[in-house]
């Protein structure tokens, strides 16, 4: 199926609006649609976690969960629970990345 003909197709039912109305559209599906990035910046990289002024390394949940190879939703739990501290930065998650190898270093088999 091409991708000219899908755009038509949402165009003549109503859900896209007509090609006058957004001229990239085509162009920006078609790079959505190829996988490359629509902003310059690459997917697949994530962004570095920022240090705290002593050098600490603060990360989000998604970063979490990637090392930690889990799921967003566990480590909210872990840290709801208490497992895992955290830092709110204007209500935004952030725990200090060596709470997270702390947590990884007590739950050692053979500890």
């Amino acid at each position: 199926m091409r991708l000219e003909w899908v755009i038509e197709e949402l165009r003549a039912q109503g859900i896209l609006p007509a090609a006058e109305e957004s001229p990239d559209l085509l162009e920006l599906l078609d790079r959505k649609v190829r996988g490359k990035p629509l902003s310059g910046r690459p997917r697949s990289v994530v962004a570095e976690a920022p240090a705290v002024g002593d050098g600490r390394q603060l990360l989000t949940v998604r970063q979490v969960a990637r090392r930690l190879r889990v799921c967003e939703k566990t480590v909210r739990k872990m840290i709801g629970d208490g497992d895992l501290p955290c830092n709110r930065v204007r209500g935004a998650i952030r725990v200090e990345e060596r709470d997270v190898d702390r947590w990884v270093s007590a739950r050692k088999e053979g500890r």
